[in-house]
């Protein structure tokens, strides 16, 4: 009778707790179909549609013109302008939607954006389909989601090709995978670590396919661009990482904010950067999707360039590391690093996650038997 009672209790809880995550992902949608209809010129896809509208009209050399960026956002309505920093391949990515009237590209863009979360989702959430829904409420319901998606950010998209890259993996096509995730280039600062991860984890095959689909779009950007557009791109990074203020970036909260901008903002990135490698490879028999979540979370704590929106892609890389099969404390500090980022708005707290990772649980007895022997000798028996 008391397992009885036990059960139905878990079950009212269980369903208690889905119906609650279930309202707050209705209100985020809500509030995202709200602010399509009444506020759509204050989202990053109307950025997205100007630059790539600059290419159109002044020839893609001309992205980075001031003049021209200002002659796009003014035309096209009441947009906040600041020297845009895109790079070139989002710019291709959105062509097709720029040729069409701003409210059908942006309808467009928006369906793009909820069939991608529901990709990733269906590629990557574990468990039973109970499990899974409670997975997809709960994405839904994160703050940073929601704001990720009301703002029309590429973000989702670049989660879906995460989720793509991995199921090729899966089904044995490493060529396709690397191809798939050369499209990373259109926001690189969130997963541009994944292939470095991948190459540590023995993904050869798929890091070749990435490396040659990376090139052959840097030669097509470099025909559209030319030289002088790549140029002008470079200068308006370096202007954009010394003025970050400007760009609404939330500097302390940033690893090499934190320590300081650089040497030792360096060093600590080179420290992160050899710790995603070290923990892909010794943990590489936990498969590709070991080594794209420490890639995603590499990524996000060493990039200087990001705003607290850009952590959604927090969701899909969540998902990918719950497929590894983590210990009780693995799940405790990496579930404290992940939880810390999407709630507070920065990547500070992923250094959790690294240490979880550099710190395999399943080797802690083995560290610590010896430890415990050897406080239990006395004196005497040292000296033997």
């Amino acid at each position: 009778m008391h397992r009885l009672l036990s059960e139905r209790g878990q079950r009212i809880a269980g369903l208690v707790a889905l119906v609650g995550v279930g309202l707050l992902a209705f209100h985020n949608l809500v509030g995202w179909i709200t602010f399509a209809i009444n506020r759509a010129f204050e989202g990053d896809f109307a950025a997205y549609y100007a630059f790539t509208r600059v290419g159109l009209h002044a020839g893609f050399a001309h992205l980075y013109d001031v003049a021209a960026q200002r002659r796009e956002w003014d035309a096209l309505g009441p947009l906040l302008w600041y020297p845009a920093v895109y790079p070139p391949p989002l710019a291709f990515l959105v062509a097709p939607l720029a040729f069409l009237p701003f409210p059908i590209a942006y309808a467009i863009w928006n369906v793009l954006l909820g069939v991608a979360v529901l990709v990733t989702w269906r590629l990557l959430a574990p468990g039973s389909r109970w499990q899974r829904g409670m997975q997809l409420g709960i994405a839904l319901a994160v703050p940073l989601v929601a704001f990720s998606l009301l703002l029309g950010q590429v973000v989702m998209l670049l989660g879906a090709v995460l989720a793509l890259t991995w199921w090729c993996l899966r089904r044995g096509s490493p060529v396709l995978a690397g191809i798939i995730l050369g499209l990373i280039v259109v926001k690189p600062q969130l997963a541009f670590l994944v292939p470095l991860a991948l190459l540590a984890g023995l993904h050869f095959r798929a890091v070749i396919a990435w490396a040659s689909a990376t090139a052959a779009i840097g030669l097509v950007t470099v025909a559209a661009v030319g030289t002088s557009g790549i140029g002008a791109y470079v200068n308006r990074l370096q202007d954009a990482t010394s003025g970050l203020d400007a760009y609404q970036v939330p500097v302390g909260l940033t690893l090499p904010g934190l320590v300081g901008h650089g040497v030792t903002a360096l060093a600590a990135q080179i420290a992160v950067v050899a710790g995603i490698a070290t923990a892909a490879f010794v943990g590489r028999a936990r498969g590709p999707q070991w080594s794209i979540a420490l890639g995603v979370i590499g990524s996000l704590l060493i990039t200087p360039f990001y705003h607290p929106d850009d952590l959604a892609i927090l969701i899909p890389a969540t998902w990918l590391w719950m497929r590894t099969g983590p210990s009780a404390l693995e799940r405790a500090l990496m579930a404290a690093g992940l939880c810390g980022a999407l709630l507070l708005g920065t990547p500070l707290p992923l250094a959790l996650c690294l240490l979880a990772a550099l710190v395999p649980v399943g080797d802690l007895p083995s560290v610590i038997r010896p430890l415990r022997w050897r406080a239990r000798r006395t004196p005497l028996q040292e000296a033997a």
